[in-house]
């Protein structure tokens, strides 16, 4: 993938993330409960997931870029599927009069995610520039992947908590 090509696709797939981040975080910023905040939140990654899934598969039906890229991508898409229902599916068992607590724990796991998509970021580019195409392409799915964790996990951390603090009030 080129660089024109990859930065093309970086600025549309951080300006879905910056747009999908303002409409959940406007959603969540409406809510109270620790458990609907992560609801939402779920949801929101099952169709990042999704849409890497539906993109990726696309680009390698119709031989659309690198297919390392579209591999990698694709991966990343069923991961955050798969936790997204994972969330979904724990969430439901939470008891509703124990959301304070529950908010504490989720904002301080968002936190840490946050650190760690830094780590996924500065890996990810390290890797787009080696003279190794597939290791190059992979880099660059890793780069995008990292930097809409990175603004999805701090919208998490910072609804959680809000949650938290006006529970502890």
């Amino acid at each position: 993938m080129s660089n024109f090509t990859l930065f093309a696709y970086m600025r549309k797939l951080i300006l879905l993330s910056i747009l999908c981040g303002f409409s959940v975080f406007s959603s969540i910023k409406a809510q109270k409960n620790a458990i609907a905040i992560q609801s939402d939140l779920m949801r929101t990654l099952q169709v990042w997931g999704a849409s890497q899934i539906i993109t990726s598969s696309a680009g390698l039906a119709f031989n659309q870029g690198n297919v390392d890229f579209h591999t990698m991508t694709l991966g990343w898409g069923l991961v955050n599927t798969s936790l997204g229902s994972f969330g979904l599916i724990n969430n439901k068992k939470k008891d509703p009069n124990n959301s304070s607590s529950y908010a504490e724990r989720l904002a301080k796991i968002y936190f840490i995610n946050t650190l760690l998509d830094i780590g996924y970021v500065t890996s990810g580019f390290i890797m787009s520039k080696s003279d190794n195409l597939r290791t190059q392409a992979f880099g660059e799915a890793i780069v995008i992947q990292g930097g809409v964790l990175f603004s999805f996990d701090l919208i998490a951390c910072i609804s959680q908590y809000r949650c938290y603090k006006s529970k502890k009030k």
